[in-house]
């Protein structure tokens, strides 16, 4: 798994990444990160990255329909866009942020 960072704005979480890769994001981070500790019903959650919707394999351990305990969520994840066509890199971002919902 590819390592990440997060950051709590009003009710999304962002998520940082400098890497390609399958990123596994537990419910006891999220918590870490501000999540209400409560658990979340639904599960209706939103991952954003460049204003586009990210598909997410949401994992309910206890089969409860509650978001909490050992439940997580997974997506792909890339690096920041090349900022032009040329060099293959984005010389004024090194990390890319996903913006993840869970209202």
């Amino acid at each position: 798994m590819a390592s990440f960072s997060f950051s709590y704005i009003f009710n999304y979480i962002k998520i940082y990444l400098n890497d390609k890769g399958v990123y596994r994001i537990t419910y006891q981070a999220l918590v870490e990160a501000g999540l209400p500790s409560s658990g979340i019903q639904d599960m209706e959650f939103e991952l954003f990255n460049d204003s586009l919707s990210i598909p997410l394999d949401i994992i309910d351990k206890d089969s409860n329909g509650i978001f909490n305990g050992e439940d997580y969520f997974q997506f792909v994840g890339k690096p920041a866009k090349p900022h032009d066509a040329y060099s293959g890199l984005n010389i004024y971002n090194t990390t890319n942020v996903y913006w993840f919902s869970y209202q």
